[in-house]
């Protein structure tokens, strides 16, 4: 059975209200690895390991932040809210995708 336009526009108004409830979020993907370092006398120095968020600044062009310690968990929950902004989103183009081709659709006959 096909979706109808109404059907269409009601799941649009609620992916725009849950896009609205989100609040803070991160897009991007958290990483944690030590630092390797060789000494003077060849030998290698590793270091404890360190978290990274990484993601697309400005332009596109990718960034790097560092994490502190303590907040990895924070920074996790955060950017699970941004994996659920994007899923919304993607939903969101397809449905209006949808609706763009039945309105070309109904104006062409």
């Amino acid at each position: 059975m096909a979706r109808s336009c109404e059907q269409d526009m009601a799941r649009i108004r609620e992916v725009v209200q849950e896009v609205a409830e989100l609040g803070p979020m991160l897009v991007g993907t958290l990483t944690k690895r030590p630092n390797r370092k060789k000494r003077q006398d060849g030998s290698e120095y590793v270091s404890a390991p360190y978290s990274t968020f990484q993601y697309r600044g400005v332009g596109g062009r990718r960034k790097w932040k560092r994490i502190p310690r303590g907040a990895e968990g924070r920074v996790s929950k955060l950017i699970a809210v941004g994996n659920r902004y994007q899923m919304l989103e993607q939903e969101y183009r397809g449905l209006a995708s949808e609706l763009g081709l039945l309105d070309v659709a109904k104006r062409k006959s």
